[in-house]
């Protein structure tokens, strides 16, 4: 008897939710936004807030078939980020923070 191996996927539609829920922005069209309710604390608290995020994510969709559709998501949190820090600090990302 042959064994046959389970495969397991991210759905998009998870990777979307995911994103709503965190408050990153869009994942379908790309586009992030700023989370209004931690823009009082500290810049080194909201980078661990959205480290601790990814990485929870990372660990716990570890071991399905296409890890690379969480880098999208990646991506997404870390404009998110900036434009996060950009908002905190009174300017754009593009001008850097």
């Amino acid at each position: 008897m042959q064994r046959k191996k389970i495969k397991c996927y991210v759905p998009k539609k998870k990777l979307q939710n995911i994103a709503r829920e965190f408050q990153y922005g869009d994942y379908t069209i790309f586009k992030p936004t700023r989370k209004s309710k931690v823009m009082n604390l500290s810049e080194f608290d909201i980078l661990s807030l959205y480290n601790k995020e990814i990485k929870n994510l990372a660990h716990y969709y570890c071991a399905v078939e296409n890890p690379h559709s969480l880098l999208k998501l990646r991506s997404l949190a870390q404009s998110s980020f900036l434009r996060t820090i950009s908002a905190k600090r009174k300017t754009t990302p593009k001008k850097g923070c």
